[in-house]
């Protein structure tokens, strides 16, 4: 078969030919080559954002094992016949709300996976001054022996103006 075509058929048909290579060329090349980019910027963008997360909670854990072996510290650093019940009492003595205690009841809870134990103080004092209480907690917040308020409730007292009653829940890690 012969086909004799004319010069602007043949211009044309190697038109058509070139126009078919290049669409060929940006549809099996360049275009996967640019979404492969796309898709490598996406996934350097979370990955770099994944690693950030990490250092962050390295750090974070590296502050809790700090506080666990300084916390640990406090709590062999006590006297071996520390207890919370026993220590709050003084404090009380020493604070001057000694004589409004109405109850303490102490508890031990064990925890899970620790060595150590949960130490648990709950008491009442009635007919005390802000004043009072404040100094209270701030001895207690402030000792040396690793012990924290979990729960306060305050209530303004019916019998003598300008006092309250509290209820307070101490706890501390104990050995």
């Amino acid at each position: 078969m012969n086909i004799n075509l004319q010069r602007r058929d043949k211009l044309a048909l190697a038109a058509a030919g070139l126009t078919l290579v290049v669409f060929l060329f940006f549809q099996l090349v360049v275009f996967p080559m640019l979404e492969a980019r796309d898709r490598a910027r996406k996934q350097l963008k979370v990955k770099t954002a994944t690693l950030a997360e990490i250092q962050s909670l390295a750090a974070e854990l590296r502050q809790i094992r700090e506080k666990r072996r300084y916390s640990g510290g406090l709590i062999k650093n006590r006297p071996a016949d520390f207890t919370l019940f026993s220590f709050l009492e003084k404090l009380a003595g020493q604070t001057g709300v000694k004589n409004h205690i109405v109850y303490m009841k102490p508890s031990t809870k064990n925890l899970k996976n620790s060595t150590y134990k949960l130490s648990l103080v709950e008491l009442k004092l009635q007919g005390i001054t802000m004043e009072q209480l404040v100094g209270f907690l701030y001895q207690v917040e402030t000792s040396d022996n690793l012990i924290w308020i979990k729960r306060m409730s305050i209530v303004a007292s019916d019998k003598q103006q300008g006092t309250i009653s509290a209820v307070i829940q101490a706890e501390t890690y104990r050995a």
